[in-house]
């Protein structure tokens, strides 16, 4: 007879941040590898491996001694290996899953999820508007846990580390910014772009707006030499001159080598002084063809925004006949997008299990949209895997791992909202929204608004076949 199914946990714990804004505290949040800094006892939370910021980073958790189901202490060290599985700053939240442990976990995947106080919840707070942190997870039932205790463990901490943040951004702590660029050359050996790029004092022959690079210490190429750089600043929010152009002042900086590895070819440079406040650090390597890749970690800068390096997208429907537990079973449903989508003809499942992350499905249109909405005829096809879902906040997340539609790196979340306030107005069911936001490289073959715009009308179209679903029963 085959063993019964136990029925999944779900919990959530709340905490509000009455004195900062939730711009302030989602970095503090998606600083996944910092956790340590703001949960009691936690003594490690070290990045393993993977990306800083990147789904797929992981991280190595050690806490001393071990909170038991009932809140006592048994002496026990307990650790876990948590996963990134999603990240999105749009929406500022993120979803992480533990992938090994010694707490007793077998399936726990938890979401972050930081969003201004509105409305009555913050009444007199006209300045920063306050915040609130949400702490939501779905596990199989805990060994040596029951659910309750679970879940006021989680309050416990969560309460602790957003006194902890708030704290922080009162005394002006700001994280480090930490990023990535590169660029893929297709006729040029790693060894021939090397011998280029090594070439310290010399940089202004190949970055545009840099009108001087030359040394002014130490021997070019070698760690310890300095070069001095000027060139055109790129702020985030440029001055108007009086003619109604704008004003890009001359920036400089004195840049220190630091180290250089011929083997993993690779560099990193300090600046030690400028006039635009940056201290990064850059690398680059590749094979067939190469790949140049520029990391960077750097205190903000007053001027400039580290989301200018990614292009986020949000687009929403507002159903006002229906529920959001109506239509959350839809979106849910990974495998069947092709019946709410328009010109999808397929959507079936190619591996993974229904409902859990992992799952991938394939996807293939008739025709291609093009940038400015007109079609080509061309079949496209993705696949696309589910790294997130959770039924407790009605939100999932996947990502194309293979497609030919130019997509070189796309996560994208769906959230199923109720309409509250003034967006329910006098509606009986309530109404509810959903919300398509999306984190992607540019992409070839459209812009920024043609792929929005295409976005948009594809997600009213399948909002309004979804209510017409629930209305006809």
């Amino acid at each position: 007879m085959a063993e019964e199914t136990q029925p999944k946990w779900q919990g959530k714990a709340i905490v509000e941040l009455k004195g900062s804004t939730a711009d302030q505290i989602w970095p503090l949040v998606a600083d996944f590898c910092g956790l340590r800094k703001w949960f009691p006892k936690l003594h490690t939370s070290d990045r393993v491996e993977g990306e800083v910021g990147q789904p797929g980073l992981v991280r190595y958790c050690v806490f001393s001694p071990q909170p038991s189901a009932d809140g006592g202490e048994d002496g026990k060290v307990m650790w876990a290996k948590e996963k990134l599985v999603m990240i999105n700053p749009v929406e500022r939240c993120l979803s992480y899953e533990i992938i090994d442990s010694n707490v007793g976990m077998k399936s726990y995947v938890a979401t972050w999820k930081v969003f201004p106080l509105t409305g009555d919840d913050a009444p007199t707070l006209p300045a920063a508007g306050g915040c609130k942190i949400e702490w939501s997870f779905v596990s199989d039932p805990g060994e040596g846990w029951t659910l309750d205790g679970l879940t006021s463990y989680i309050t416990t901490l969560l309460q602790f580390a957003g006194k902890k943040m708030e704290e922080a951004v009162l005394s002006g702590f700001l994280p480090k910014w930490e990023g990535k660029v590169s660029t893929r050359l297709t006729k040029a050996r790693p060894d021939q772009v090397w011998a280029l790029y090594k070439d310290f004092f010399n940089f202004h022959k190949w970055f545009p707006s840099l009108a001087t690079c030359h040394g002014i210490h130490g021997a070019n190429g070698e760690p310890g030499c300095i070069r001095y750089c000027a060139g055109f600043s790129i702020p985030s929010d440029p001055a108007a001159k009086d003619d109604g152009s704008l004003h890009r002042p001359v920036s400089w900086s004195k840049e220190k080598l630091t180290a250089v590895d011929d083997i993993q070819r690779s560099l990193s440079y300090e600046i030690v002084d400028s006039n635009i406040g940056l201290f990064p650090e850059g690398g680059d390597d590749g094979q067939g063809g190469c790949t140049i890749e520029w990391s960077f970690t750097v205190d903000p800068v007053e001027g400039w925004a580290l989301d200018d390096l990614v292009m986020k997208y949000e687009a929403s429907v507002e159903l006002k006949g229906s529920t959001a537990d109506q239509i959350w079973p839809l979106v849910a449903d990974f495998c069947n997008l092709h019946r709410w989508f328009p010109n999808l003809d397929t959507c079936y499942r190619v591996e993974g299990e229904a409902g859990q992350p992992g799952l991938v499905r394939y996807c293939a249109s008739s025709t291609q949209p093009s940038a400015d909405g007109s079609e080509d005829g061309k079949v496209t096809w993705a696949k696309e895997k589910l790294v997130m879902i959770n039924p407790v906040e009605r939100c999932l997340s996947y990502e194309i791992i293979g497609n030919n539609v130019g997509m070189k790196s796309y996560v994208a979340t769906w959230k199923v909202l109720p309409l509250a306030g003034d967006d329910a107005q006098t509606l009986p069911a309530g109404g509810c929204k959903i919300e398509w936001s999306f984190v992607s490289d540019p992409v070839e073959g459209s812009t920024l608004d043609g792929l929005l715009s295409y976005v948009s009308s594809v997600l009213q179209f399948a909002g309004n076949k979804m209510e017409e679903a629930v209305l006809s029963g």
